[in-house]
């Protein structure tokens, strides 16, 4: 299970599907009716990638150390970058 958590939107994107007539609008917050999609800003979607990459890495490295393939553990720690 994924510890990564998903970034708080910055605001949401309005609109109603089945009636496109009534266009779309952002807003703060998510609407009562209609359809909210939650925006992220490309700086929120670049650390939530990130991250996910460095936990499937490490959970790679974790799966090759525990069947003592060090040879892939040490290949896979070498793709894990530092903490920033």
């Amino acid at each position: 299970m994924t510890q990564v958590k998903m970034p708080q939107p910055v605001a949401f994107l309005i609109d109603w599907p089945d009636e496109p007539d009534l266009g779309n609008y952002f807003a703060e917050e998510q609407a009562p009716t209609g359809r909210s999609r939650p925006l992220i800003t490309t700086t929120q979607a670049e650390a939530y990638a990130a991250a996910k990459v460095r936990e499937a890495l490490e959970e790679a490295a974790e799966i090759a150390d525990r069947n003592n393939d060090f040879s892939t553990y040490d290949a896979i720690r070498a793709l894990i970058p530092p903490h920033q």
